[in-house]
């Protein structure tokens, strides 16, 4: 027979039969002597169980417990090496993280050194083509310069320059630019 309670889906036995109620919804048996002699008559007296199944129950209770503290254990443990694994994969991706700026780093450098190079290059080139370019304008003006010399010397002054086969200021220019360009080229 059972109280109807369990621990751990096995039914609690009954301790025994159970003591009448005295009308008053007391429960005891008023004929047993020691209810009568201790003076126990109006006590409420509720169901017990035997002491084996009360120590039962009391072991079950300490086995789950035991087995609660163990699940709580692991699960922590569990926890406390995600954790680190969590640690751990931080610390890796921070080093990963810190070889790839370094990396980009480089070779930022590395690209700046060859822009630079090619700046200068550039420059250099640019350099000596302008100074091509200025030292055949200046052979230009000279050659020039030589040559309305020599008109200037040989057309005495209030004369025209008829006797040289240039009528106006365009023939000479027509006559230095392609002395000039002879001579500079």
């Amino acid at each position: 027979m059972s109280l109807g309670q369990s621990v751990n889906d096995q039914p609690i036995p009954d301790a025994g039969e159970r003591p009448r109620s005295n009308g008053n919804g007391l429960i005891h048996d008023a004929s047993d002597p020691v209810v009568s002699i201790a003076g126990l008559e109006d006590v409420d007296w509720r169901p017990s169980y035997d002491r084996d199944s009360v120590d039962r129950h009391l072991a079950a209770v300490e086995a789950e417990r035991a087995r609660l503290l163990a699940e709580i254990r692991q699960a922590e443990e569990r926890a406390a090496a995600a954790q680190e694994r969590c640690q751990t994969s931080t610390t890796e991706r921070e080093a990963l993280l810190g070889s790839l700026l370094l990396a980009a780093r480089a070779e930022m450098d590395r690209v700046d050194t060859e822009q630079r190079a090619t700046v200068t290059t550039i420059l250099s080139m640019a350099e000596e083509e302008a100074a091509r370019i200025r030292d055949r304008a200046q052979a230009h003006a000279a050659s020039v310069r030589d040559v309305v010399a020599s008109l200037t010397a040989t057309t005495p002054p209030g004369e025209s320059a008829g006797g040289t086969g240039l009528e106006s200021g365009h023939d000479v220019a027509d006559a230095l630019g392609s002395r000039g360009h002879r001579d500079a080229g």
